[in-house]
């Protein structure tokens, strides 16, 4: 992975994630574990659709020039968004949902 991205908002670690999604997501240094978030997370809640990799195809189909400044506001996709980080690109997330800004901090590392 190449340099944080920025989330902003409230501070990265306020407790809103449910323990057992944030240990899942520690567990996995890249997105392969993602698929078995199923097993931890109910597939119905928002939380879920934020994590599914669905959306790391749609940033496959989309042409990025070299180190793109990419803005995630308030939209659910933090694998697209852990996937261009990892590609290099440059990505900043805000998003009001203090469950979901902690999640990004784990997935996607903590904040510059």
């Amino acid at each position: 992975m190449t340099d944080s991205p920025v989330i902003d908002g409230a501070g990265p670690h306020d407790g809103s994630l449910p323990l057992d999604v944030r240990r899942a997501l520690e567990s996995y240094p890249d997105l392969s574990g993602l698929q078995d978030l199923s097993e931890v997370l109910d597939p119905d809640t928002d939380g879920y659709s934020s994590l599914c990799l669905e959306q790391v195809g749609l940033m496959r189909v989309l042409r990025w020039r070299d180190q793109t400044s990419v803005l995630f506001w308030n939209w659910s996709g933090l694998p697209a968004a852990r996937r261009l980080v990892d590609q290099g690109h440059e990505v900043q997330i805000y998003d009001e949902r203090s469950g979901y800004r902690e999640a990004a901090h784990v997935l996607c590392g903590n904040s510059a």
